[in-house]
């Protein structure tokens, strides 16, 4: 674990990649830059959920009318698209709570560059 990061931001830390609660940080830390971190991968990682989403609702609403193919499609896609999301989610929790900044491959050099 890393020196000088507070319990309070581990926590706050890992609830940045659990969907909208990444906003929590701005609220209860905004001057933590370990937090920062943390929001910035979690906002990036909720907006790309968002667009999986609505690349899933296109994909069902067209390949989804196939008869059987179509739904097999959709099913494996969106299982594959979710399980990605959750582990990708599940080690940014990991890693706040031991204290870490590990950068999510890809997703990472877009959360650089988001202003807060």
């Amino acid at each position: 674990m890393n020196e000088g990061i507070t319990d309070t931001e581990r926590a706050i830390g890992a609830l940045c990649y659990m969907g909208p609660l990444f906003v929590i940080s701005r609220v209860v830390l905004p001057r933590s830059d370990f937090c920062r971190f943390h929001f910035r991968q979690g906002l990036v990682l909720f907006v790309l959920e968002l667009v999986a989403a609505v690349f899933l609702a296109i994909v069902k609403g067209t390949l989804g009318l196939i008869p059987v193919l179509g739904t097999l499609v959709v099913a494996a896609l969106g299982f594959v698209i979710w399980v990605v999301a959750f582990l990708v989610s599940l080690a940014g929790v990991a890693s706040a709570v031991k204290g870490e900044r590990w950068r999510i491959p890809l997703i990472s050099e877009y959360a650089d560059i988001v202003p807060i």
